[in-house]
């Protein structure tokens, strides 16, 4: 049996995390898809480092959350070694071309606009499932 690669989405809205969890599963990726918030996703972030076990085949962070958002969490994630190799995605419903920049910059490898019809989720579960067949 495949195992199914892992999913980490930091994101502050409850529907902007169901919306993302429907349409992957509607697009036919077969994924473990754990959500966190960014109050705690670098205490488990660290967690899992340091026991180099369940370590995630893509992480995700919205752009825009309050206290440390996504830049943050990217600045954070990009100290630890382990994380070195797994892609990040900033995914936003609003990014501007100075904040694109930052995150590439920082070590981002993709900065997505969140979608608002069908067919643009159609393309972003397309990047995504890029990405995971490629790990």
């Amino acid at each position: 049996m495949p195992i199914r690669p892992k999913i980490i989405y930091v994101e502050d809205d409850a529907a902007d995390a169901e919306l993302f969890e429907r349409n992957l599963a509607k697009s036919g990726v077969s994924a473990e898809v754990l959500i966190l918030d960014n109050a705690t996703c670098m205490s488990y972030l660290r967690r899992i480092a340091l026991e180099d076990q369940d370590l995630p085949d893509i992480l995700i962070f919205d752009l825009k959350m309050p206290g440390d958002g996504g830049i943050g969490i990217l600045r954070s994630v990009r100290e630890l070694p382990e994380f070195d190799a797994t892609p990040v995605v900033i995914f936003s419903g609003s990014m501007g071309p100075q904040e694109k920049a930052e995150c590439l910059r920082i070590g981002a490898s993709l900065c997505l606009e969140k979608p608002r019809l069908a067919k643009e989720w159609d393309q972003i579960m397309s990047s995504l499932s890029s990405f995971l067949a490629a790990r």
